[in-house]
């Protein structure tokens, strides 16, 4: 039973304005104010009720609290417009910042920072941005490092504020990046398996971008090798596209592996890894609204995918506990589909999925696959809610209910990113009841459906899918009748709305080579699909973009399947369904916040009333703040900059004479960076249900990692068996030897390192767990570094029990200093490295040791660090990089320009005509070019359009 149902009048309205206030103490006031004065929608109404002693009301109490929950915690969405598809080691990648807020696309957000990372396929971060949001808009880059390998990455985005709400909002886009020969041949590889027989076929494809290899003979050879499988050796030839084919037959029995391709163009080569694993069938079924309900006949969808969550045309059955075939099923789009059937009490179905792989060859065979699930089990009362979600004008829909009270008093819900957009009262008489529900009501998107009793309980939910034909229109047009070398080219746009009117906005623009960048995804994410309807779904959506192309009757079904599948889920409303408001962790960021705890260096409890002062330099300049910490010694700035900061907090007082004094307390700070969980359960198509997939590209660093380990030792091991051998060979008399120092250098040793610390700022991060104690080198690193050393029988030892070897500027050390005397660290843990500076044990040199390099500060000056101070280097905001567009009407080098992106705009703004002009210079070889466009008009309405110019147009004089 709700609060609701059990307090008078008075205590209902004193419970609304109560979460009124909590709400506004998540946020600033001032900032919610300015908030709602931009954007009255969003300003909480105020709520009053009656006594709530009938149903309809308890449902009006249950419909005002989700009101003022979409409007007290608005919903963001974020997306990033990239300038290509794929990227090349060596290159830059720029994207455009959208971020909105619910409903629709509003550009206009409560979060002022948002974080940018680049993972790797196993969810490590390589990169982490913090960008500055100006009314929603943003831009920024990133350095595809020549010392990555090339494969599957991912870029994300998101805001502190999202992360209170689940990942699934969140933006990540999976990119590939590609290696690249010296002289500058690029080329992409896909792989395949194929089941036969007796023997398996691998089928390579080899995609050559560079159009001076297109349609010649022989244009490259190469090598494959693999587990189990013979070096092969070859040549091949291109078609007009510059793609080449390969076919190699595989052991059955080999397991999951990899193999190796390597292309050879003259004296350049260059390899790429191949997995080979052969395809694995996954299914999963799904009642419609959530629930499968014994004697109801109810609508069940189901997906059918491989490993890698691709969809697959199949056929199944369902099949009862004696075998019998109750129901039979086909998929209609990308291995997804639904069937109807009414499930029976106490009994147990499973479904049984067909599947034909076609195995290519000289004669072609078609084998056929099965996989066996069980199906959910079916309740035995409860509701079921059916939505056709396909016809054009309405939404219709239908509760059944088998096994509850009669003549309940149902309400339903429809909500779009939490906001509310419509409700209804259903009147369950009989088992079933209609309501209908007209299409122009609801917003352009996806929205939920939800049926709910009158004490908040959510009993069944549906996702479903509105257009309003609303999207904007973008025509671009080419004035050049030809693309000349290094030539100055026009590209002019117009952005008209649904009914032609001229529209003003801010849009992003991207103009690729396409003979080096080729989309080969016809129906790819863009900004509609991703803000309107992937955001609000689980995992991987194939093709998003076939489902906006038009609508359809077959598009609408099979968007249907879509929602029924990917956007199942079960009564994901209980944030605002409870009777208190929800403690939220993460804040709203308007800034950067530098916060901690001040305690007592002794006893260790928090001190309240402590003034804190916060000292900051930056390229901008010098910023100072004073703040006292509250009764649980907390302390918190807000500040703004942009790159590196000197940060520099003081617990002193300032005496009526202006003098300074420093009073000696531990300071805890908190962590600064946020990130989401880099668990590989993130990559599943569905976050409950669904298993993890595996990148190939995981598997490859993890095998390279370790047989480049066990190369290593084995080396090291041949290199002390050959010491070993000739030590008890050779006998020498004593004789004196004069010669120079064989200790490497502080360069060469620089140049080996695998981790450099510097001392001070290592020291400020650990020195309060300790207490001020800690001045021993080992206590440091087991302190500092827990993963890496560890205590073993009572000494400090790198992971795996190799002993340590501590060097004092590149020479053994055997007295060590104080740490504070100590300007940085340098390890190095490559086994056999300490051979060369005399690594010793009982039994001879250990070249397992580790290096433990130590570096004296300038003029060996031991600085030690005052207690009640804490200075450290904090980043701020990231620069965002100007994309480079070389200007040959002013210079023109002889320097070849071989760029694959000619042009990049984020912010091509149109003006009150609807109109822009973008002007850049072509490169030496682009004869094809692709133009992606993509904004947000200021209605908040968002546009995307695709264009390949091969022979321009010239511009017409009067667009319409």
């Amino acid at each position: 039973m709700t609060l609701s149902r059990l307090l008078p009048a008075f205590c209902v309205r004193i419970f609304v304005r109560a979460t009124f206030i909590a709400a506004c103490s998540i946020v600033p006031a001032s900032f919610c104010s300015s908030l709602w004065a931009r954007n009255p929608a969003l300003a909480p109404t105020p709520i009053t009720f009656s006594e709530a002693a009938t149903t309809a009301d308890s449902l009006q109490v249950v419909f005002a609290r989700q009101v003022f929950f979409g409007k007290s915690f608005p919903q963001e969405r974020v997306y990033l417009h990239l300038d290509k598809p794929y990227y090349h080691l060596g290159d830059v990648l720029y994207y455009k910042i959208y971020a909105t807020m619910t409903p629709g696309i509003m550009m206009d957000t409560l979060s002022q920072t948002l974080y940018v990372e680049l993972l790797d396929a196993s969810g490590t971060v390589l990169q982490s941005q913090k960008k500055k949001l100006s009314q929603g808009h943003g831009y920024g880059s990133m350095d595809m490092l020549s010392a990555y390998t090339p494969g599957v990455y991912r870029v994300r985005a998101f805001t502190s504020w999202m992360r209170n709400f689940s990942t699934e909002p969140l933006f990540e886009q999976v990119i590939t990046l590609y290696g690249s020969l010296q002289k500058g041949l690029n080329w992409h590889l896909t792989s395949s398996v194929q089941e036969g027989p007796e023997l398996d076929t691998l089928n390579l494809t080899l995609h050559l971008t560079d159009s001076l290899y297109h349609g010649i003979a022989s244009p490259y050879e190469f090598t494959f090798e693999g587990k189990r499988i013979s070096k092969v050796r070859g040549s091949m030839n291109t078609n007009e596209n510059g793609q080449g084919r390969l076919s190699l037959l595989i052991s059955k029995n080999r397991k999951e592996g990899l193999g190796q391709l390597s292309l050879i163009v003259g004296e350049d080569i260059q390899h790429k890894d191949v997995v080979l694993a052969s395809k694995d069938l996954r299914a999963w079924y799904f009642p419609e609204g959530g629930d499968w309900v014994a004697g109801i006949r109810s609508r069940v969808a189901f997906k059918v995918t491989d490993e890698k969550g691709t969809g697959l045309p199949c056929t199944g059955v369902v099949r009862d506990s004696q075998g019998r075939v109750v129901a039979q099923f086909s998929a209609s789009h990308r291995g997804m589909g639904a069937f109807w059937m009414t499930p029976q009490p106490g009994e147990t179905y499973t479904g049984e999925i067909t599947f034909e792989d076609i195995l290519s060859g000289a004669e072609p065979q078609t084998i056929l696959r099965t996989r066996t699930d069980t199906l959910p089990t079916a309740l035995p009362s409860g509701y079921v809610m059916e939505v056709d979600g396909a016809s054009e004008d309405s939404l219709i829909i239908c509760v059944r209910n088998k096994g509850v009270r009669s003549g309940e008093l149902m309400g339903i819900m429809i909500q779009n990113g939490a906001r509310v957009v419509t409700r209804g009262h259903l009147r369950m008489r009989g088992d079933s009841s209609v309501l209908k529900v007209a299409r122009s009501e609801l917003p352009t998107g996806v929205s939920a459906v939800t049926l709910y009793r009158a004490d908040g309980t959510a009993v069944s939910e549906r996702l479903v899918f509105v257009n309003n034909h609303d999207a904007l229109n973008i025509q671009i047009y080419a004035t050049n009748q030809t693309f000349q070398p290094r030539g100055m080219i026009d590209l002019n746009l117009k952005v008209t709305d649904a009914r032609g009117n001229p529209v003003e906005g801010a849009f992003s623009m991207s103009v690729t080579d396409a003979t080096q960048v080729q989309d080969t995804s016809r129906y790819g994410e863009n900004i509609l699909t991703h803000l309107l309807l992937t955001s609000e779904i689980r995992g991987r959506v194939e093709d998003p973009g076939y489902y906006f192309e038009a609508d359809t009757r077959e598009k609408r079904e099979a968007l249907e399947m879509l929602l029924l599948t990917q956007g199942w889920r079960r009564y994901l409303w209980e944030l605002a369904a409870s009777d208190s408001l929800p403690r939220l962790e993460y804040p709203v960021d308007r800034g950067f916040y530098i916060s901690g705890r001040i305690l007592n260096i002794t006893t260790r409890k928090p001190v309240s009333d402590q003034e804190v002062t916060l000292f900051i330099q930056h390229s901008q300049g010098k910023d100072f703040s004073v703040c006292t910490t509250n009764e649980t010694g907390r302390f918190k700035f807000v500040t703004d900059y942009f790159g590196q900061a000197k940060v520099n907090i003081q617990t002193r007082t300032v005496n009526s004479k202006g003098k300074t004094n420093l009073i000696e307390r531990a300071i805890e700070m908190d962590k600064t960076e946020l990130s989401f969980s880099s668990d590989m359960e993130e990559l599943s198509i569905f976050q409950e249900d669904g298993p993890a997939q595996s990148p190939a590209y995981n598997l490859q660093l993890a095998q390279a990692a370790i047989e480049d380990f066990q190369k290593a030792r084995e080396e090291v091991r041949d290199y002390n068996m050959r010491l070993d051998s000739v030590a008890r060979v050779i006998s020498l008399e004593e004789v004196e030897v004069k010669t120079k120092s064989v200790w490497k250098p502080s360069a060469e040793l620089k140049a080996m390192a695998d981790t450099t610390i510097m001392m001070r700022e290592a020291l400020e991060g650990i020195r309060d767990m300790v207490n001020f104690n800690i001045d021993n080198i080992y206590d440091f690193l087991k302190y500092a570094y827990p993963e890496k050393f560890r205590e073993y029988d009572g000494s400090v030892r790198y992971i795996g029990n190799r002993p340590i070897l501590v060097l004092e500027n590149t020479w053994p050390a055997r007295i060590l200093k104080s740490l504070s005397c100590y300007q940085k660290i340098e390890i190095i843990d490559k086994p056999g490295a300490a051979l060369s500076y005399g690594a010793l044990s009982e039994s001879g040199p250990d070249a397992d040791a580790v290096i433990v390099s130590l570096t004296l500060n300038p003029g060996a000056i031991c600085r030690n660090i005052p207690i009640g101070v804490r200075s450290y280097r904090l980043p701020g905001y990231t620069n965002a990089r100007e994309f480079f567009a070389p200007d040959y009407s002013q210079n023109n080098p002889a320097t070849p320009d071989a760029r694959s992106t000619l042009y990049w705009g984020p912010y091509v703004q149109t003006d009150s005509t609807g109109r822009a002009t973008v002007r850049f210079f072509n490169s030496d070889q682009a004869t094809r070019i692709g133009v992606n466009v993509q904004g947000v008009g200021s209605g908040g309405i968002g546009a995307a359009k695709t264009i390949l110019f091969q022979k321009p147009e010239p511009l017409q004089a009067n667009v319409d």
